[in-house]
Formats: C-alpha cells, structure tokens, sequence
C-alpha cells in the first residue's frame, strides 16, 4: 500500500490591479490544489515595506513581511494533528502566526537565524484536524487551514521576497514532492539577440552564436564597448556563465529594452528602455506595446525624459 502524496508549491503572486469595464463576469481561473489529490501545501509572500530606524547599511535595514502558508487536504483520510515545517533561510524574525502555533510549544516572537533554530514547525490550533472534502460536503472551513505569518527579516528589501528553502509536512506517512517554484525576478536587464541586425565584417573578433550577455540597468543607455566589460563584471558578481571570445553586439540602430523591475500582490511595473545608436534622428517618435492578455486599464505611465 503506498503512502498518499503531497503536492508543494512556493509561489509569488502577481496581482494587476485594474478596473474591469466589461458586463460579463471572467472564469475563475482553477486553483492550484485542484490539481492535488494528496495534501496541497503552499507558501505566498504578500507585502514588504521598509521598517524605521532606516539605515545606510543595506545588510542591516529592517523590513516587514508578510505571508500566507497554506495547507489543504485533498485525501481520502483525515489529516490529525497536522503539522506543516517552513525553511526560512533569511533570518526572519517571526512575529505572529494566524490559525497555528509553534509545534514545540515556544511562544512567538520567534529568532529564526538562531544557532540552533532549523525549519520552523506549525501546528494546527483551534483546528487540529484537517477532514476530508468527502465527510464534510467540500466545507473549506474544516478541509483546509490558512498560516498568515508577520515579521522582520533584515537586508531583504522589495521587490525582492524572502522565500524558504523548503515547505513540507512533518506528519508521517507522506510522501513529499519537491517545491514547485512560481517565483521569478531577474535584476539583470536581457539586451536584444546576439547579431539580431546582422553582423557585419570587423576586425575585432567576437562570437556571432553565443547568447548576449545579461548586463545591469545602468548597461543599457552606454556604448556597446561599455557594456561588454560591464557585463563581464556583472556575471562575476552574479555568478552569472560567461562566454569567451564575447558575444557580437545586436548591431541595431534603435534598441528598444524591456525589463520586468517588480512583481507582486499590489500589482507589476516595468521599465521601457529606448535608445536610437545611430545618426538619424526620430521627430516624434513613438513606441507601442502589446499585451496579449487583454489589460483594461494600466494605472500610470510615465517618462524621466
């Protein structure tokens, strides 16, 4: 007889907030436990904001989250005394914890950066026990229980998120899958394709099938010279691979540069970098962007020049 399977998932919300003009009501997209006939369990960052004293020592700026651990019980037996370990790897500072305590019976707050202190374990409380959809009608009430965690964690700061090593249940006789990640976030800026307008005769050698190099933002609006060295340097902070001779530039007279800057509950923003390279100018120049799931209304707009 098998041991019944849990389905994991870490994820990073992204949330567009924007006003919907239509009179017929969306499909609600399926949730991700629907697909689990196990114990779903997940983890979401919800907010993060800057904490007074502020401090030039980037390592040691305080900042507030918030997050929202999730566990679901899709089986066929009731899940009793359920307890559900998070790896926080960030040196968070646990403050309070909706719907569970610790399951060693220490008091919140909670130093997670201690010496001693491995995955934090919670346990279910005033529901200790998790029923089955099929003995309660599909009553989310008793099949399922929601953590909503605050806390400190120190040089983490928007849009970046503190997100575990690792989610999992602690009771035995499951089976745990490895996290899924639905997180992404790239400081790096992705410059146009290596010779996307041709690669002419030159004397310099470069690579004309090796990927661009990943570059900062600051990248973006230099020279192609720059960039390449400043790309190089870039990938070793990153540790980012790195391909000798260098790529080729784009050889592009316009470059037109789109980059994700955050991504999370309240909503998105991006930056639009426009660069003409050659000896044309553009009167009145103008760009457009296609979004091909339809967005009724993005909140603001703007031009630092």
């Amino acid at each position: 007889m098998g041991f019944p399977h849990i389905l994991i998932v870490l994820s990073f919300l992204s949330i567009i907030q924007v006003s919907d003009h239509s009179k017929t009501e969306p499909e609600t997209p399926p949730l991700l436990s629907d697909s689990c006939n196990g114990v779903f369990l997940s983890y979401t960052p919800t907010l993060g904001r800057k904490l007074k004293p502020t401090t030039e020592n980037l390592e040691e700026q305080a900042y507030k989250f918030k997050s929202r651990a999730k566990i679901v019980n899709n089986g066929l037996d009731e899940l009793k005394s359920w307890k559900m370990y998070i790896g926080f790897q960030s040196g968070e500072f646990l403050v309070s914890a909706s719907n569970a305590i610790l399951a060693d019976g220490t008091p919140l707050p909670k130093n997670t950066s201690s010496e001693d202190s491995g995955p934090v374990v919670f346990a279910g409380f005033p529901n200790a026990n998790l029923k089955t959809e099929i003995e309660t009608a599909g009553d989310l009430q008793q099949t399922e229980a929601e953590i909503n965690i605050v806390g400190t964690v120190f040089g983490v700061q928007p849009p970046v998120v503190p997100m575990p090593t690792s989610i999992g249940l602690s009771n035995d006789g499951f089976i745990c899958a490895f996290p899924k990640m639905q997180a992404f976030y790239n400081q790096s800026a992705i410059p146009c394709k290596t010779c996307a307008c041709g690669c002419p005769a030159s004397n310099n050698p470069c690579n004309t099938t090796a990927p661009a190099r990943l570059l900062p933002l600051d990248a973006l609006l230099v020279p192609f010279d720059n960039p390449t060295l400043m790309g190089k340097d870039w990938a070793e902070i990153k540790h980012l691979p790195i391909s000798e001779p260098a790529p080729c530039p784009d050889n592009c007279g316009v470059s037109i540069n789109w980059h994700i800057n955050s991504d999370n509950a309240q909503g998105w923003s991006a930056r639009m970098t426009v660069f003409n390279w050659g000896k044309t100018n553009f009167a009145d120049w103008f760009a457009a962007v296609q979004f091909r799931k339809a967005v009724p209304e993005i909140q603001e707009m703007h031009s630092f020049n």
